[in-house]
C-alpha cells in the first residue's frame, strides 16, 4: 500500500515540474520564419528535432536576493540590470531566446547564461530583461520562449543598444 502511494505521488510530482509545450498564436510580432502548425498541439520540432517552442510562467531574479555580482553557471559575473540574461534549468547555456509576454505583447531577447532550480516556472530572467517585458510589479507573467539563431540575437542586441544610448547622449 506504501509502495503504490509512493508511486502515485511520484508520478503526479512531474505533472507539474515539466513545462508545457504548445502552439505559438499567430502574433504581428512572431517571426515568420519560424514554422507553426496546427496539428503539432504539444510542441513544434525543427528539422534537427530540437524544441523551438515553449510556453510557461517567467520569473525574474537579481534585486533583493544576493545574485547580483555573483558568478553564473558560464562562468561570467552576474549583472541583474543586464537587460539580456536568463536562466533556465535545461536549455544549453548559450542558447539565445525571444521571449514575448503573453499579457502585453512585449519582446525581450535573452541568452542562456545560468541555471535554476526545476519548478513551476519556465525561465528566470534578469531583472533588467524583467523590465523589458513590463513584468517587475507582477513578478511573474506567462510567456512564450522562441529559440533564435545568434545572428538574430546580435542584431537586436546591437539595435536595442543603440537605442538606449541615443536616449542617453
Amino acid at each position: 500500500m506504501r509502495l503504490k502511494y509512493l508511486i502515485t505521488l511520484f508520478v503526479f510530482s512531474f505533472m507539474f515540474i515539466k513545462p508545457t509545450f504548445a502552439v505559438v498564436k499567430k502574433h504581428a510580432h512572431v517571426s515568420t520564419k519560424h514554422k507553426i502548425t496546427k496539428k503539432s498541439h504539444k510542441k513544434v520540432k525543427t528539422a534537427q528535432g530540437r524544441k523551438d517552442y515553449m510556453h510557461g510562467t517567467a520569473s525574474y531574479y537579481g534585486i533583493g536576493d544576493g545574485f547580483n555580482g555573483r558568478q553564473m553557471a558560464n562562468g561570467e559575473t552576474f549583472d541583474t540590470n543586464n537587460q539580456f540574461i536568463a536562466a533556465h534549468p535545461t536549455l544549453p547555456l548559450g542558447t539565445k531566446l525571444k521571449v514575448i509576454n503573453e499579457h502585453n505583447g512585449r519582446v525581450a531577447y535573452v541568452e542562456i547564461k545560468d541555471r535554476m532550480p526545476r519548478g513551476r516556472r519556465v525561465i528566470d530572467l534578469s531583472y533588467g530583461a524583467a523590465g523589458t517585458l513590463g513584468m517587475r510589479n507582477r513578478g511573474i507573467s506567462p510567456v512564450t520562449l522562441v529559440r533564435i539563431d545568434n545572428a538574430e540575437f546580435y542584431k537586436q542586441k546591437h539595435q536595442i543598444q543603440e537605442q538606449y544610448e541615443n536616449t542617453q547622449g
